[in-house]
């Protein structure tokens, strides 16, 4: 287990599965969705570059799917850097913190319909305009409202530490 470990494993998994199946790569948003049954980031992992995870409209989640916005090619000053302060496992893993956060919180239902839509069209422009004041801006936002509906989960999660929190 590790940083986005069943995402990239599951988008490797549904890759290798494509190629011994010789699924042309035409097909690849079919891919993300089957990769998504995995694990929902798994549908991001299967594209290089900036990548948008659409929703759908079905309750069974058979139409979200993953498109890429810009290639690994678009943005090539834009890194991204990943400190690891605690060695320790989460107390509650994504899968169930986020069953847990669907059935119990009322502020991710409000998010996913109405802040959502708005914010992730304004991350698509500050991608395309390299734009990387609003970028990280509108990253923070959603950081500190995932963290938000965590709360808002019953029980509580807590995927921040206190070191997190410092820096």
């Amino acid at each position: 287990a590790g940083l986005a470990s069943s995402a990239s494993g599951l988008a490797c998994f549904t890759k290798c599965l494509a190629a011994v199946y010789q699924i042309p790569d035409t097909k690849l948003a079919q891919l993300t969705a089957v990769a998504r049954q995995g694990s929902g980031s798994a549908c991001r992992s299967l594209h290089g570059g900036f990548v948008e995870w659409k929703m759908g409209s079905k309750t069974d989640g058979s139409d979200s799917y993953a498109e890429q916005i810009v290639d690994e090619k678009h943005w090539p000053e834009m890194r991204v850097l990943v400190c690891v302060v605690s060695k320790g496992e989460k107390k509650t893993g994504s899968t169930l913190g986020m069953q847990q956060s669907v059935q119990t919180s009322p502020l991710l239902k409000y998010r996913a319909e109405h802040v959502v839509p708005k914010r992730m069209e304004a991350m698509k422009k500050a991608v395309k305009d390299k734009d990387f004041g609003a970028f990280a801006e509108l990253t923070m936002t959603d950081s500190n409202q995932f963290h938000a509906v965590c709360l808002d989960t019953n029980p509580p999660l807590f995927y921040m530490n206190d070191t997190s929190r410092d820096i």
